[in-house]
Order: C-alpha cells, then sequence, then structure tokens
C-alpha cells in the first residue's frame, strides 16, 4: 500500500470533529456469519448516529447506515450450540464502554476465515475528544 492510498481515508478522519462516544451495552450474541461469532451489542445513541452521518458526509457515501452496533469477541468456526452457550453465559462487570478513536481499515470483503482477520491492516487513525 502507497502513501497515497492512505491519503483518503487520512483526509476524511481528518474531517471529523467528535468527542468520545459512550454507548450501552444491550445484550451478548452470536450469529452464523464468521466476523460475528460472538459479540457484544450496543444500544445506538445520536453521539455515534450524528460520527456516522459525519463519516458518511465527508467520505461522500451513500453506503447503509449502521444499524447494529457491535464489538465482536470472537471470530472463528464453532458448533452453534457452543456459540449459544457462550453467549448466554458471559457476563461483563461494567453497562458502558467508551470509544474514544476510529481506524479505517483495508480489508477483503467477504471476511471468511482468520487468514482474512490477519490481512487487515490500519491505514488510518484518530483520536477523539473527550
Amino acid at each position: 500500500m502507497t502513501a497515497e492510498d492512505r491519503q483518503v481515508p487520512k483526509q476524511i478522519l481528518e474531517q471529523i470533529d467528535a468527542s468520545s462516544i459512550q454507548l450501552r451495552l444491550r445484550e451478548t450474541s452470536f450469529s452464523s456469519k464468521f466476523t460475528k461469532t460472538l459479540f457484544v451489542r450496543f444500544k445506538s445513541n445520536n453521539a455515534l448516529k450524528k460520527l456516522i452521518a459525519d463519516l458518511r458526509r465527508a467520505a461522500k457515501s451513500r453506503g447503509k447506515f449502521v444499524r447494529d452496533p457491535h464489538v465482536s469477541l470472537l471470530y472463528k468456526k464453532i458448533p452453534v450450540a457452543v456459540k449459544k452457550e457462550l453467549a448466554s453465559t458471559i457476563r461483563l462487570p461494567f453497562k458502558e464502554v467508551v470509544f474514544d478513536s476510529i481506524k479505517a481499515m483495508r480489508c477483503h470483503l467477504p471476511v471468511r476465515d482468520r487468514a482474512d482477520v490477519k490481512a487487515w491492516r490500519i491505514i488510518a487513525a484518530k483520536s477523539l475528544g473527550r
């Protein structure tokens, strides 16, 4: 990847003027999708919606709006019964998470296995103000 390839994502992130975002936990869940094997789902809020709108505007994107804010805990091919048990037994010791940075990643889609995840690269990053 050339410096020029990194410039556009960096310029997009530089246009974002956002503070850290605090999101409340909704649930721990699982899916058949590799990148959502086991994950924590969050409740959206106005700060997140504004950040997404600002990113879309800066990128001149007409892409889909993120309707399922989450953080993946595990990427792995495991039986549904195991995923279900893990999701039902995990109890996190907090109710909210503060997100204080944003990163643009280079990845190939769809993500199907460990090798695809290991190939991800950070191409731009920005701290979100407090």
